[in-house]
């Protein structure tokens, strides 16, 4: 018995790249809206994540890492969890 490839049709693979593009023109300006948005717990779109991953400034980074878990600290309380690599 031979085992054929299944290619997977439900991964828009354009649209990943096309989100992470849009994701480039954001400003610094632009990104700190982003912390700020999210920071309210508003929910943030693809190309606003994307932003996210693009920024590259050291004081951004650190305004996104630093912010990074409180998100689930607002759904999950103080519970920790370890999750196996």
């Amino acid at each position: 018995m031979t085992k054929s490839k299944q290619i997977a049709t439900f991964i828009d693979e354009q649209k990943i790249f096309d989100v992470l593009e849009a994701g480039k023109e954001y400003t610094p300006s632009d990104v700190r809206q982003i912390i700020t948005k999210a920071k309210e717990l508003k929910g943030l779109e693809l190309e606003e994540l994307a932003a996210l991953l693009w920024a590259d400034d050291p004081d951004l980074e650190e305004e996104i890492f630093s912010y990074s878990e409180t998100p689930s600290l607002a759904v999950a309380g103080e519970q920790r969890w370890l999750l196996p690599l």
